[in-house]
């Protein structure tokens, strides 16, 4: 496996905890803002998915 990936990988997923945790601290102001953010944290992680645009990128290079 490549570096980049590995790289690119850990990355996004350390995201995802942390933007877990801002929703955790605006559940205590305002619930319905962190709802949102738990509705919007599974669609950020299947649209903006690291692996998928880098194998795109190299089915790219070999063509």
């Amino acid at each position: 496996m490549h570096a980049d990936l590995v790289r690119k990988v850990s990355q996004w997923i350390a995201v995802g905890p942390s933007i877990a945790l801002v929703a955790i601290v605006l559940a205590f102001v305002n619930p319905l803002i962190a709802l949102l953010i738990y509705l919007a944290l599974p669609v950020l992680f299947i649209a903006f998915n690291p692996v998928d645009s880098y194998f795109e990128r190299i089915r790219e290079d070999e063509a």
